[in-house]
């Protein structure tokens, strides 16, 4: 890649500013955002932010959207192959780093990325890396590349004005990576300063970049959740859900609140132990999880749906009536949006890897949605007239789509509802442990 084409990437973009917060709205539409310790965050410093990587593209606009700036984002290579392309992501302020694997011959550009890199943070833009260095879908830190680490040195030793570097740990924690407006936590940790790690890296810099490398996972861990057994992945998120229910203080048991994380974070601790110390116990409680999570499926039901207490009847009766007359609306978002949202399934569900399912919905819903309105509006504009009944029609669109949303949410959930009033826990062995447990996972230190 041409230093050329990288010139201005640390400079600020008006272009990109207006097209970001085009993005932000639609990300924030998408997922319903909560930011936690971006408070003690130094932005007018040098920093390099590392974040998990579980799904696709939206974890790097996850990061984009919490606040007004022009981060730098370093990915792998291959993705820049195309000219094209290589134009597309430059704008969008990405950098290629090349690995062996990309060829021998390529290794000696990553100097140029090594020196954008240095005007990056001395710029204090940001810069952005996902060192797990590919995504994975479950709730859990895999082994970090050491590339952040290898950059925050050479930055760090190469800076004739001593910049002194933080990496600073993000984690995303998604209630639901597909589900549109499914809650999203952006975690903020306390950033690490890569200078008191300098003697050891000038020593012997292997050890220096080990050293970085594993103090930087363990804070990244502390920002997510993370389940280390992940043949089990699936039963410890059930347990998680299944817990949350008991609990009746809202914030402790609200999907994507910073109390449930706090809370989910003590119970896969405390399984963690019992695994070590109880695995006879741990392996029966797997096995009882697994019976419930599997009767739900068999209902058409998910762990994260259990609802405790059911609702009434009559409560349901009265739900099912206020969507009756919300079905008008309902029709009319659905006639005015069928198109796009049509496209956009089609489109993204021919993707093998289903992580990239919400990434290739959101981009086409970026495109779909305003061109079709807009061809829409131009329809009746032409049969009725351009006046205000066309205006208004287009007004209407952008808030026919959330109806359509929010109505066909709203079905859903009470069709589960319905469905839950069938189920008893009572068969369960689970159900009886689970108030015991909960009470010791109170109880548990970390």
């Amino acid at each position: 890649m041409k230093a050329a084409e990288t010139k201005g990437i640390h400079e600020w973009s008006p272009t990109y500013h207006r097209l970001k917060k085009y993005v932000d709205i639609a990300f924030r539409c998408y997922y319903k955002v909560s930011v936690e310790g971006i408070d003690k965050i130094p932005f007018d410093e040098p920093l390099i932010f590392v974040v998990n990587h579980q799904n696709a593209l939206m974890d790097a606009l996850a990061l984009l959207t919490v606040r007004t700036w022009q981060p730098v984002f370093l990915s792998r290579s291959d993705i820049f192959k195309n000219p094209t392309q290589r134009k597309i992501l430059t704008f969008f302020k990405m950098l290629p780093v090349y690995r062996m694997r990309d060829g021998f011959n390529t290794l000696q550009q990553n100097d140029d990325t090594f020196n954008k890199t240095a005007e990056v943070l001395k710029n204090h833009n940001g810069l952005i890396i996902l060192p797990e260095g590919s995504h994975l879908g479950i709730k859990k830190l895999r082994p970090l590349k050491k590339g952040f680490a290898r950059i925050a040195f050479q930055v760090q030793e190469a800076s004739v004005d001593s910049l002194r570097i933080k990496i600073v740990p993000v984690g995303l924690d998604f209630a639901d990576y597909k589900l549109l407006g499914s809650p999203l936590l952006i975690r903020f940790g306390e950033p690490v300063s890569v200078e008191p790690f300098m003697n050891v890296y000038q020593q012997n810099q292997a050890r220096g970049i080990n050293l970085l490398t594993d103090t930087v996972r363990q804070a990244m861990q502390n920002e997510i959740i993370h389940i280390e057994d992940e043949e089990n992945h699936e039963a410890i998120l059930g347990l998680l859900h299944l817990l949350a229910s008991l609990n009746e203080n809202k914030a402790t048991s609200r999907p994507g609140s910073n109390k449930r994380f706090e809370r989910e974070q003590r119970t896969t601790a405390f399984f963690e132990h019992l695994q070590q110390n109880n695995n006879d116990l741990y392996r029966q409680i797997i096995a009882e999880t697994n019976e419930v999570v599997n009767a739900l499926r068999q209902n058409g039901l998910n762990a994260s749906d259990f609802i405790n207490p059911r609702s009434s009847m009559i409560v349901l009766f009265f739900k099912g009536l206020a969507l009756g007359v919300g079905f008008p609306a309902f029709v009319y978002g659905f006639v005015n949006n069928l198109l796009p949202v049509a496209l956009i399934r089609w489109r993204s569900n021919r993707f093998k890897d289903h992580h990239f399912i919400p990434s290739a919905r959101f981009a086409l819903g970026l495109v779909a949605f305003p061109i079709f309105w807009m061809v829409q509006t131009l329809v009746l504009g032409a049969s009725l007239g351009f006046g205000w009944v066309t205006l208004a029609y287009l007004v209407t669109l952008p808030i026919s789509a959330g109806v359509l949303y929010l109505w066909r949410k709203q079905v859903l959930i009470l069709f589960k509802q319905i469905k839950f009033r069938g189920f008893s826990e009572k068969s369960f062995p689970l159900f009886l442990r689970l108030p015991e447990l909960n009470q010791t996972i109170s109880s548990f230190e970390r």
